[in-house]
């Protein structure tokens, strides 16, 4: 639901395992990354990296105890 840079790196920011941002200008829409891997230039775009991520959550697999 993001519609500037600086929500975006926030939403990123807030979500656990999110790596890098990307905001399309256009939309406006915000997509979060779980890899900021691949990185290109892209016109009405605007993308960014977290340097501080959030672990992704592990959830427990059936059978698995809680430690």
């Amino acid at each position: 639901e993001a519609k500037t840079a600086d929500a975006c790196c926030a939403e990123c920011k807030n979500t656990p395992g999110c790596q890098a941002f990307t905001l399309w200008i256009g939309g406006p829409q915000c997509y979060l990354k779980y890899n900021a891997s691949g990185r290109r230039i892209l016109k009405d775009h605007i993308s960014g990296i977290n340097p501080n991520p959030k672990p992704k959550q592990k959830y427990k697999t059936f059978g698995e105890t809680a430690a």
